[in-house]
Formats: C-alpha cells, structure tokens, sequence
C-alpha cells in the first residue's frame, strides 16, 4: 500500500513539553508556541479542523516524547492514520479530527492538507495515502 517516494518536505520541530507524541506518529499535528530555550517552534496533536493555531499543518513521521525533536512532512506522499468514525474515498480533500486522524474535508473553512490517493472504511487501526499539497482553507 505505501507509496511513500519521491518528493517530499520534512521540517524538524520541537514537541510540546507538555504533551508526549509517542503514540502519534502517522497523524496530523498543529502548529503550537515556542518552546524555550531556543525559542524554536513547537508541534502538537491537531485538535480542530479550522483555521487557528489549532489546526492542521502536517503528518507526524516520528513518535517522539514531550520536548524532543519531531519530523513533520509538510509536502509529498505521507502515511496517515484513518478516522475510525466515517469512510475516506480515493480523491477526498483530507483534514483531522480532533484526535489528529485523517478524515474528508466537507465544510467550508476547513484546513485541508491534501488529497487522499488512497481509501479507508472507517476501521480502527487504517492507514490511507495523502497527497500532501500543503495547508490551505477549503472553499465551497
């Protein structure tokens, strides 16, 4: 199933000191604070599909714990785990859930991530395929 080549974009950030991402990795993380004392940017699980800082940014690639380094891919193909509550279909615009999974972007001003390449039925512990285009508001 994966399909994980070619071009893509990671960045390394700090994970939030507060929250461990261990058990993440493979889900869509958010941009937080700095964290000291480099001041250097922080992610953490995403917890909304709007806009704000609580939104989308990209896909944890690692599961690094609280206040360590984490790979997050930005653009390219990434692994993703799927939401276990609704299905996901080949050409689906992807946002999160408020646990980080990958589900389809419906509603206008949803932070979309990329296109799902792709399908998931909604069982726990499934991985679809995103076509990463970077995050972006969806329109109607």
């Amino acid at each position: 199933m994966s399909v994980q080549s070619g071009f893509f974009w990671d960045e390394s950030f700090i994970t939030a000191t507060s929250a461990s991402l261990a058990t993440n990795q493979f889900c869509i993380v958010a941009l937080g604070g700095t964290v000291s004392p480099s001041n250097s940017p922080s992610v953490s699980l995403c917890l909304s599909s709007t806009g704000g800082t609580a939104a989308g940014f990209g896909i944890l690639q690692n599961d690094p714990t609280a206040g360590k380094a984490a790979t997050v891919r930005i653009l390219g193909i990434s692994k993703c785990v799927a939401s276990t509550s609704a299905s996901v279909a080949f050409g689906d615009q992807i946002t999160s859930t408020t646990g980080g999974q990958a589900c389809t972007a419906d509603s206008t001003g949803q932070r979309v991530l990329g296109t799902a390449i792709t399908a998931s039925t909604g069982v726990l512990g499934t991985y679809i395929e995103v076509l990463m285009t970077g995050p972006y508001s969806r329109a109607s």
